[in-house]
């Protein structure tokens, strides 16, 4: 489902906010490396960075590129270029929103993300930022064809189904 760009080119947003979330993140490292390889603004959302916020104000402190707030994450989506983050359903939110996501962990909704290639982060960055995967038909194929859609008259089947698959007890 992955695609690029129909001649025409993403526009740079040097002032817009990406989203950052290591909600296990034990170290300022992986921030630093993300504000070393990208050379862009990057915005730290969510409930998930109160663990380090100490350590993510430090940071901020010496880099001004780096952002911390709280909330207001729709407007945040509207106006970034794309989400990177570890594992945060912020990305898929992005989607909604047309935003492409850079992923460091594993997630259920990655199929039309870019994973990060810690080797390359440069790399990473410049392909997420040229990428534009049909987000309308994931997220559509995401809830309605992944998912077991509860409202759907197929839903008890596809449950029970499932649970024969891993031999769970009915």
């Amino acid at each position: 489902m992955q695609g690029k760009l129909k001649g025409e080119e993403r526009p740079h947003h040097n002032d817009a906010a990406r989203t950052l979330g290591f909600p296990t993140m034990q170290s300022g490292d992986a921030v630093e490396h993300l504000l070393e390889a990208s050379g862009v603004r990057l915005l730290g959302l969510g409930e998930g960075l109160e663990p380090v916020r100490d350590l993510l104000e430090a940071l901020a402190a010496r880099h001004p590129r780096l952002t911390l707030t709280m909330g207001e994450m729709v407007r945040h989506l509207q106006s970034c270029a794309f989400v990177v983050t570890q594992n945060s359903a912020a990305a898929f939110s992005g989607y909604f929103f047309g935003k492409p996501a850079l992923f460091f962990g594993q997630i259920d909704f990655h199929h039309i993300g870019v994973r990060a290639d810690l080797a390359d982060l440069s790399h990473s960055f410049a392909t997420v930022g040229q990428t534009a995967p049909d987000f309308a038909a994931y997220i559509r194929w995401f809830w309605q064809e992944h998912c077991i859609n509860a409202g759907r008259a197929e839903a008890e089947e596809k449950i029970v189904a499932r649970f024969k698959r891993f031999d769970w007890p009915l």
